[in-house]
């Protein structure tokens, strides 16, 4: 599969998921119907999700290893060296609760997080798409995307989790830049900081999976930015729903200011 392959995947993946999930209520779609294999409670929407993926991916007749959400590992096909890194619905509980910002994100993959080659990422609220294949650059509907100019952390505009984990590294972080938003959609938030929406997002909670980021982490890195654990070092962990991450993404520049202050906290 090349990169024409996987963004037409993509969008058929995206484009099924949102016929699927269009009828339910809100009510429905927050319904628990199980656990899922990272064990937190599968909600409706999220099932319906995932179920439409594996229809598309079958009825295309691709053969690949399948990590998601709910589901855990599923092969279908031929074993093959092709993992495609699934989560079906990011910010869950912004889509069972009425709030924008709630998407698909999608990644492929060989073994881990540093050898993903291909990213996207589809905003069901906006509409939006965002892409990334290695060595190609990041998109938003055809436009080419480029990390943040600002140099300075405090002109920066920070995405910021973990202030009951680090209370008092998150408020010197929220001190230090001009403004914070948080959306609760971490796929969503890499893509602003991909788009120089906003300059930094920094996640110290220790709960990101690789499923969460693995689309958003390349689409960063192609549009000029950096994503790092917050001790600066490359994301290479296992493809699957078990490892818990720290993530810090930012432009360039203030990629840097981030890291030496967190690297002073001792994270």
């Amino acid at each position: 599969m090349d990169a024409d392959e996987a963004l037409g995947l993509s969008r058929d993946i995206s484009h099924r998921i949102e016929k699927a999930i269009g009828s339910l209520s809100l009510r429905d779609a927050g319904r628990t119907v199980g656990m899922g294999a990272d064990g937190t409670p599968t909600k409706k929407i999220d099932d319906v999700a995932e179920r439409a993926t594996l229809d598309v991916i079958r009825a295309g007749g691709y053969s690949m290893r399948v990590v998601s959400e709910e589901a855990g590992e599923v092969i279908i096909g031929d074993a093959t060296d092709s993992t495609l890194v699934l989560d079906p619905i990011d910010g869950t509980t912004n889509a069972t609760r009425g709030l924008p910002s709630y998407t698909v994100s999608i990644a492929l993959a060989h073994n881990n997080l540093s050898d993903v080659w291909f990213g996207y990422v589809y905003d069901f609220s906006s509409g939006k798409e965002y892409y990334a294949s290695r060595g190609k650059g990041a998109y938003s509907d055809g436009r080419k995307l480029a990390a943040s100019s600002i140099s300075k952390l405090s002109e920066s505009m920070l995405t910021l989790y973990g202030i009951h984990q680090k209370p008092e590294l998150m408020c010197k972080l929220a001190i230090s830049c001009k403004r914070l938003r948080m959306v609760g959609c971490a796929s969503l938030e890499l893509c602003h900081v991909a788009s120089g929406a906003i300059e930094g997002y920094v996640d110290l909670r220790g709960k990101l999976r690789t499923i969460d980021v693995a689309a958003g982490i390349i689409i960063v890195q192609e549009a000029g930015g950096s994503a790092t654990d917050g001790h600066a070092r490359p994301l290479a962990d296992s493809i699957d729903v078990s490892p818990k991450l720290r993530v810090v993404a930012a432009c360039a520049p203030v990629h840097t200011q981030l890291i030496e202050m967190i690297q002073r906290a001792s994270v």
